[in-house]
């Protein structure tokens, strides 16, 4: 992907929404009036601040005036998105499966479950993390399988108050963050 991230605008974001918008219309090829070539870059810029470089990716294939280069970018980003998908996905069958083994039930909040159930397809929803969500009584064994797997405790910043609701945990050979809930808010 980008290796700064470039500032958008007003301008950029609308350009943005109105790409995804074409994504609805049926048709190989969308025809749409020019754009600077900044522009699209901006747009580039707010899709990937804003989780949508798969359905901006996806549109801007099918628009004919978009430079090759513009779309090159556009693509290195999105699959390097699916890259990072994939990888939390792979985590988390790990944990579902030693979760199920030990007999803990849990589900999966957000991420790779939206993913699934909204786009049908992994890469076409950017998450950044595994949320998991576990009966408050089974927070310690939880705490022991995460920590087999390889995750570690996030320290809590010093002042902070522990939370009443998540743990966060992380496992340093792949980056990956866990939120392990035993409640979706605080008391």
């Amino acid at each position: 992907p980008i290796a700064t991230m470039r500032p958008y605008s007003a301008g950029d974001l609308r350009l943005l929404l109105s790409t995804c918008r074409l994504g609805l219309i049926t048709g190989d090829k969308l025809h749409v009036p020019p754009v600077e070539e900044d522009r699209w870059h901006g747009a580039l810029n707010a899709a990937l601040d804003h989780g949508l470089i798969a359905q901006h990716h996806s549109c801007i294939q099918r628009i004919e005036a978009i430079p090759a280069h513009v779309r090159l970018e556009a693509q290195s980003a999105f699959l390097a998105q699916a890259s990072r998908n994939l990888q939390l996905t792979d985590a988390l069958l790990a944990i579902l499966s030693d979760f199920h083994a030990r007999g803990i039930a849990i589900t999966v909040l957000k991420g790779a479950a939206v993913a699934l159930f909204v786009y049908k397809q992994l890469a076409h929803r950017e998450f950044t993390d595994l949320d998991l969500l576990v009966c408050p009584e089974d927070v310690s064994q939880a705490r022991v399988i995460l920590h087999g797997l390889g995750f570690r405790e996030v320290v809590k910043q010093r002042g902070r108050r522990n939370s009443e609701k998540d743990i966060q945990f992380t496992r340093e050979a792949d980056k990956v963050l866990v939120e392990l809930h035993w409640a979706l808010t605080p008391r």
